[in-house]
C-alpha cells in the first residue's frame, strides 16, 4: 500500500524559533534523529535516519518511543506534509490527523471549514448533503453555535474537537494520526477512542503515534519501536511493547 525506501529526512532549525536541543549527547530533544552540523544559530537535524518501511493494506501499525524519537516525523512523510531529503516513498498517502493544524485558513468560521471539507473531500464519497455534513458535524463536536466564530478564536481543544469530526466524517483508505491530538481535553478522548473503533470499520490501515498503551491495544495490530530517527524494532505490537519497556528503555 505505502513503502519507503532509504528514506531520510534532514532538517534546518533556527534554534531559537523550532527546535530545543540536548547538546550534551547529540540528540534532538523535538524531532528526533541526530544533530548532524551546526552554525551558530543554524542546527541541520537528521530527523529520519536511512528507513525502510512497508505498510499494506490492512495494518494497525502503533509507533512507539520517547518524546524526539521521529514518531512525528514519520507521521508527516507518510501524509506528505514532509519530503525525503534521501530516498523514495511509493503508493497512497495517509490522510492526517495530526494536531490543530487545518488545511483551511483558521481566519474562516467553524461552517466555512466544514464546507470546504465537503468541496474537497466529501461530495465525491458520500451522498450527504452539505447541510447534513454540517448538522453532524455541530451535533458531534458539540460546539454548536461557535460554528460561527473564526476557527483562531477557538481553543486549542475545540480546533481538535472540530477536525476530528471533519476528518471521521468520510472514510478514508488510510488515516494517520499524532499522540498530542486530543490530549488537552480529557472528556473527548473518550468520544475520540469511542469513534475511532467505529471508524475502524471503515478504512483500510492506521497508524497511531502514542504513549497509551491502551490505546495501542485497542486499535493496533504491529508496532514500529523508534529511535534516533530509525526503527529499532518492529513486530507484533505486543512484543513491540515489550521491547520498549524491558530492553530499550533500559540500554
Amino acid at each position: 500500500m505505502l513503502s519507503l525506501k532509504g528514506v531520510s529526512v534532514l532538517l534546518d532549525s533556527r534554534v531559537s524559533q523550532t527546535f530545543k536541543y540536548n547538546l550534551g549527547n547529540g540528540h534532538d530533544e523535538a524531532v528526533g534523529g541526530k544533530i548532524v552540523s551546526s552554525s551558530r544559530r543554524i542546527k541541520k537535524v537528521k530527523a529520519i535516519d536511512n528507513l525502510t518501511l512497508e505498510i499494506k493494506k490492512g495494518d494497525r501499525i502503533g509507533l512507539i518511543g520517547h518524546n524526539g524519537s521521529g514518531k512525528s516525523t514519520l507521521l508527516k512523510l507518510i501524509c506528505g506534509i514532509y519530503i525525503p531529503t534521501h530516498g523514495v516513498i511509493e503508493g497512497e498517502l495517509f490522510e492526517p490527523l495530526l494536531g490543530r493544524a487545518f488545511l483551511v485558513s483558521e481566519e474562516l468560521s467553524g461552517i466555512d471549514a466544514i464546507k470546504a471539507h465537503y468541496l474537497v473531500n466529501g461530495s465525491r464519497r458520500t451522498q450527504m448533503s452539505m447541510d447534513r455534513c454540517i448538522d453532524l458535524i455541530s451535533t458531534q463536536s458539540g460546539l454548536g453555535e461557535f460554528l460561527s466564530l473564526p476557527i483562531k478564536t477557538y481553543s486549542r481543544g475545540m480546533a481538535e474537537r472540530l477536525m476530528f469530526c471533519m476528518m471521521t466524517l468520510f472514510s478514508h483508505r488510510a488515516l494517520a494520526i499524532d499522540e498530542g491530538f486530543g490530549t488537552t481535553d480529557a472528556a473527548f478522548q473518550g468520544y475520540v477512542e469511542k469513534r475511532l473503533a467505529d471508524y475502524l470499520g471503515r478504512t483500510d490501515s492506521l497508524v497511531i503515534a502514542s504513549h497509551s498503551e491502551a490505546m495501542l491495544r485497542s486499535f493496533c495490530n504491529k508496532g514500529l519501536v523508534m529511535g534516533s530517527g530509525r526503527i529499532v524494532y518492529s513486530g507484533c505490537l505486543n512484543k513491540c511493547l515489550d521491547y520498549y519497556a524491558n530492553e530499550y528503555m533500559h540500554r
